[in-house]
């Protein structure tokens, strides 16, 4: 994982797949919504590797992500009640 960025108060962020090498490996960007700027690349676009960075994360209000279920599945997995997953 890269961090782009210092630890500080993430409360809405987006976050999407990307192809390193197309049809060989993926990986997750995550973006800060208010910046517009990236944040993290992790490597892999698996829930396990989402779970992990989003658990060492302050609170986040709401995520923009794509339709993917292992993104879905990370963020209810992290934070139950939170009120803004957004499917783009």
């Amino acid at each position: 994982m890269k961090r782009l960025c210092p630890n500080k108060l993430l409360p809405f962020l987006a976050i999407d797949d990307f192809a390193f090498r197309k049809g060989d490996s993926y990986g997750t960007i995550i973006c800060d919504l208010r910046t517009n700027q990236p944040i993290a690349l992790l490597k892999g676009r698996d829930t396990s590797t989402v779970v992990n960075w989003l658990e060492k994360q302050p609170p986040i209000y709401a995520i923009a992500r794509d339709g993917s279920n292992s993104y879905k599945t990370a963020i209810t997995t992290t934070s139950p009640g939170r009120t803004g997953d957004y499917s783009i």
